[in-house]
């Protein structure tokens, strides 16, 4: 891989009178402040690479995924197949649940009935 790094360092003196400013590339700028001088250094990095090396990433990166997409095209409808038997499953469950619920209240209801008619018989029922 090609990156090419330039490297500016730049070295300016402040004064009292004036602000520092930015040198231009590489130069110095010299200004008093006071008796002294102080320096303020100042550094900047730029990275490049060459645009066809970038281009050339760009359509190796593409065919890879071009070359995955069955891959995940049989991934994606294995994922939809396991979930749509999971939903199915689900379903069941809860119809049983359902079902269960129900025969229990059967139950329950069939014993107030069969209570209800020994009162009746009795002859002290609600109903």
């Amino acid at each position: 891989m090609l990156i090419s790094l330039k490297y500016c360092f730049s070295r300016i003196k402040i004064s009292k009178k004036s602000d520092a400013t930015s040198p231009k590339r590489g130069g110095n700028s010299r200004v008093r402040y006071g008796k002294k001088q102080h320096w303020l250094y100042l550094s900047r990095a730029k990275f490049s690479q060459p645009l066809l090396l970038r281009n050339a990433q760009g359509k190796l990166a593409a065919a890879k995924l071009r070359l995955d997409k069955p891959n995940r095209n049989h991934q994606a409808e294995e994922q939809k197949i396991r979930n749509e038997v999971l939903d199915a499953i689900s379903a069941i469950n809860l119809a049983y649940k359902k079902f269960a619920a129900l025969e229990i209240q059967v139950n329950k209801a069939e014993q107030v009935y069969q209570g209800e008619r020994e009162r009746f018989k009795v002859g002290d029922s609600t109903v």
